[in-house]
């Protein structure tokens, strides 16, 4: 009773976490006239992100080369992601968007980074590339643990070379 209980409050505890997913896209924009757009439909609603290089996404460097944007919503599995691209028109309204690529992206239940590669060739295409993954710090308890999982180890080998040692005759 008292596991079932438990199962109930861990799986509502999580039912109200949202789940990010962040879009980045390498390759160099063809200079301020053409902008990238990632479509998705996201537990049924359709969601359309312009993706920036002005640093108002979090995490983002203003002007590096990489566009980027983030979706915010309940967690979801699997994501369908279509990239496509507008030019800029010679009045500065934008024209009729073309297809770049399209993408079935499983993601990560909680946070999640979609990095993909553009072309500019004719026709444009694009890939998914492998992203760095953030540094990550280790705090005092991290270190502490490995610390004496390492001292442990040691310890344990130092005593079974002392038992080898003395079970052979010399």
């Amino acid at each position: 009773m008292l596991v079932a209980l438990l199962a109930i409050a861990a799986s509502s505890a999580g039912a109200g976490a949202l789940q990010k997913v962040r879009v980045e896209v390498v390759g160099g924009v063809e200079g301020e006239s053409v902008r990238i757009y990632a479509d998705t439909t996201w537990l049924g609603e359709d969601r359309s992100l312009a993706l920036t290089d002005d640093g108002s996404t979090p995490g983002d460097t203003p002007h590096d080369g990489v566009v980027s944007g983030e979706w915010t919503g309940a967690p979801v599995r699997v994501l369908p992601i279509r990239l496509t691209y507008a030019p800029s028109g010679a009045d500065g309204e934008e024209e009729t968007r073309v297809d770049i690529a399209a993408f079935l992206e499983p993601v990560d239940v909680s946070e999640d980074r979609l990095v993909y590669a553009i072309d500019w060739g004719a026709p444009p295409t694009a890939r998914r590339v492998a992203a760095a993954l953030p540094p990550r710090a280790m705090n005092v308890a991290d270190t502490a643990g490995v610390a004496a999982a390492l001292g442990w180890t040691g310890l344990v080998l130092a005593y079974v070379a002392w038992l080898v040692r003395r079970a052979v005759p010399e």
